[in-house]
């Protein structure tokens, strides 16, 4: 059995390693996001006691790709600056897909923040045969009530001309992530969660992290 986890923040990386040890995942490799907020060596105690049997690094730049153009008129400038925008998310969902695709065959998933759009987009590329997704504070909260949601009522399609609809496609194959709703998630939370119907639900007791304070406290 193999699992890959994706993580972006030190709070993830401690739940993902948490559900590392904790559940049947078999052999584990690490998917890290890096931005500017969270470098590398920000990881560097936390990626050893996960014990990953590889780690594939890949930065993520979160700032927005304004340029100012003085000698253009301002709506000109702003459409320019939009094209630049997708052209950068063009670029990067390329580079994402990319490496996602080389991982190969996955058994399973295990997300830091599924509120993530990038997130949602490797669960969808992948396609595991189960996807995990772990507590990154409250935002589990709200990740199972939008789940919830969904389950009970079905997105309104809106009617659009073969233009658009052609456009449309091609952002959705080589531009904007993947969100697309999973068939089903388990969550593995420290929340008592009531999940819907669809979803599964994990209690997280950190169980590997008071094993390490007990084992500290002892020596």
């Amino acid at each position: 059995m193999r699992s890959v986890f994706l993580v972006e923040t030190p709070l993830q990386m401690l739940n993902a390693i948490e559900a590392r040890f904790s559940l049947p995942l078999g052999e584990c490799e690490l998917v890290l996001i890096l931005s500017d907020p969270f470098p590398r060596n920000v990881f560097a105690p936390l990626l050893r006691l996960g014990r990953w049997s590889r780690v594939h690094y890949f930065y993520l730049d979160h700032k927005p790709a304004l340029t100012r153009f003085g000698w253009l008129g301002g709506s000109a400038a702003d459409r320019l600056n939009e094209y630049l925008k997708e052209f950068k998310q063009l670029l990067k969902r390329f580079r994402f897909d990319r490496l996602s695709r080389g991982l190969g065959t996955i058994d399973n998933v295990v997300l830091g923040n599924f509120l993530q759009a990038y997130m949602q987009h490797f669960a969808n590329l992948v396609r595991a045969s189960r996807t995990y997704v772990v507590d990154d504070g409250t935002d589990t909260l709200r990740v199972n009530g939008l789940r919830q949601e969904r389950s009970t009522s079905m997105p309104s399609r809106t009617p659009s001309s073969l233009i658009r609809s052609i456009k449309d496609r091609a952002r959705h194959a080589f531009i904007d992530w993947d969100t697309a709703p999973l068939d089903s998630v388990t969550f593995f939370s420290s929340y008592n969660l009531n999940v819907g119907p669809q979803d599964k639900y994990v209690k997280n007791g950190y169980a590997f992290w008071r094993r390490g304070i007990s084992h500290c406290q002892e020596t």
